[in-house]
């Protein structure tokens, strides 16, 4: 994804009412976010949100202009339960599929068809499509096995 314009400017203004300089800012986006700038378009939706969150934090709990705890919030809505995510990992491993498969199968045209390369990067919607699917999968396996 890149980042819009105004999504730009609110994550300066952030790392700014945080206290950081650029140095900083960027050190911080090297390690929250995997970037070394807001252009680049490897900025996921998560890594934004979580930069705000962090910045947010440093400063206080509050940034200008948004209630408190607003970004906290935001990154805690954003990211899938840990339990989501196990399930979906524990179903894949009864079928004999590793993370790079769930991976496949998220981006594949059955699914999301290459809006989403990655659980990482995967709306916690549709985690839970992939879930489903995994389930009818091991539904369908227990079926045709016989007794």
């Amino acid at each position: 994804m890149r980042l819009t314009a105004g999504q730009k400017k609110g994550i300066h203004a952030a790392a700014r009412q945080a206290g950081f300089d650029e140095a900083a800012y960027r050190l911080v986006l090297r390690n929250l976010a995997g970037v070394s700038s807001s252009l680049d378009a490897r900025f996921t939706r998560i890594s934004f949100i979580t930069c705000m969150a962090f910045f947010e934090e440093t400063a206080g709990g509050t940034l200008r202009g948004n209630t408190p705890r607003y970004w906290q919030r935001e990154m805690e809505a954003a990211r899938p339960a840990d339990g989501l995510l196990w399930r979906i990992r524990s179903d894949a491993k009864a079928l004999g599929w590793d993370e790079a498969d769930l991976d496949r199968f998220l981006a594949s045209a059955k699914m999301s068809s290459g809006r989403h390369a990655s659980l990482a990067d995967a709306p916690a919607v549709w985690l839970v499509k992939v879930l489903e699917a995994l389930k009818a999968m091991r539904g369908r396996r227990k079926a045709a096995a016989p007794f």
